[in-house]
């Protein structure tokens, strides 16, 4: 069967992440056509939580490598704006390798 493929980018907060697989759970449970892909950025600060094992074989996680380009140790403390904005190479490279897994239907708005 062919799946939809929806992807998440939540931000890398405990409670951002647990929310979001929570939600991808009960969609795909809901729809069997769907499949879900989550990533999750890493920041160049503390650590990313660590998620439980999942169960379903139509939800994956893609772990984004911090960005290069900005560093609490070379810049300061960067405000939310820099990081996000620093992650945005690294998703778009994480979306794209997805998209050419061609294991999915895409569906583009």
């Amino acid at each position: 069967m062919e799946k939809t493929e929806v992807i998440f980018i939540p931000l890398s907060e405990i409670g951002h992440l647990a929310a979001t697989l929570e939600i991808a759970k009960m969609i795909t449970l809901r729809d069997r056509r769907l499949s879900i892909t989550i990533i999750i950025m890493k920041f160049p600060f503390g650590s990313t939580p660590t998620l439980t094992s999942n169960d379903s074989d139509s939800i994956r996680f893609v772990m984004l490598p911090a960005p290069v380009e900005i560093s609490p140790a070379t810049t300061g403390s960067p405000n939310m704006s820099e990081l996000l904005k620093a992650q945005i190479p690294l998703v778009r490279d994480a979306v794209r390798e997805t998209t050419r897994s061609g294991s999915a239907r895409w569906l583009r708005s």
